[in-house]
């Protein structure tokens, strides 16, 4: 947005543009992925699923655990997780990283979304346990204290493993 730009424009000015314009990335990027029906990361699973870009087994382990995984974003967003992303890392993150509509090319994903995408395709089978695995990277990545290499963040969950 031009307002996203501008604030991105003044970051050499003042580094706390930098949080600005991630703020207002996060809320283009949140609406681009509602408009394509991912509201919630279940819905953001089943639409990426729906398009061929999700593998079936992430797609299972997500249906199952739904009402847990929603949840689990709810409560990061609500402890600050997408405020954590500068600006650049977070315009490379939707650039690169985040899921798209096969035709529209829209996001069909947020940051969080994304995050828990990689965690839950790591899952080892479809128990409680795998579930608090998942749960607990999750929280890791999150809070950006881990963050695996590029090849699982491109590849995990999706049907290129």
């Amino acid at each position: 947005s031009l307002a996203t730009e501008a604030a991105a424009g003044l970051i050499s000015e003042d580094p706390a543009y930098s949080k600005l314009a991630a703020r207002l990335l996060t809320r283009t990027i949140a609406d681009e992925a509602a408009g394509q029906g991912a509201t919630s990361f279940s819905a953001s699973v089943a639409v990426g699923h729906r398009e061929g870009l999700i593998a079936d087994r992430t797609a299972d382990f997500v249906a199952l655990h739904a009402a847990a995984l929603d949840k689990l974003v709810g409560q990061a967003l609500a402890d600050g997780a997408d405020d954590r992303f500068g600006y650049f890392g977070l315009r490379t993150l939707h650039s690169r990283y985040l899921l798209r509509h096969p035709i529209t090319r829209q996001v069909i994903e947020t940051p969080q979304h994304f995050m828990l995408r990689v965690a839950a395709g790591l899952a080892e089978d479809e128990s409680v346990r795998a579930l608090d695995e998942v749960a607990a990277l999750y929280g890791l990545m999150s809070k950006l204290d881990y963050l695996p290499s590029s090849p699982t963040l491109f590849n995990s969950g999706t049907r290129h493993p």
